[in-house]
């Protein structure tokens, strides 16, 4: 049987994170990931063997980089959305990090295009 060092290593060699992050997540064990995502079909190659191997919780969020926002259109998003009656509003900010107690605040920097955080939980 593998020793689970040894089974995170494979994990982590496979996925190839730009950044690994190990901490607490909600009182248990935790890791934040930053990976290059291409496209959907990839997610069942980062999240399963989590899921196989700890019976971890598995959340994405994709981010990008202010360039690729920038070639999102946004104004014309926002013209398309008016046109039809739909206001733009800007939901209330989520507490940070910092104003939930954290004495840091750190979040996880993003340095490539098309990429996502990972982030598991296993009891």
């Amino acid at each position: 049987m593998e020793t689970v060092g040894a089974t995170m290593k494979k994990i982590l060699d496979d996925a190839k994170p730009e950044a690994a992050y190990f901490s607490e997540r909600d009182g248990k064990r935790g890791c934040v990931l930053i990976v290059d995502v291409p496209g959907g079909t990839d997610i069942p190659r980062l999240a399963e063997p989590w899921f196989l191997s700890f019976n971890a919780e598995v959340e994405f969020r994709i981010c990008m980089l202010p360039e690729e926002l920038g070639k999102a259109n946004l104004e014309a998003l926002g013209r398309s959305g008016a046109e039809r009656g739909e206001l733009a509003s800007v939901p209330p900010r989520s507490p940070s990090a910092r104003d939930r107690g954290h004495p840091t605040g750190h979040s996880a920097g993003v340095d490539a295009g098309r990429t996502a955080g990972l982030e598991t939980g296993a009891t």
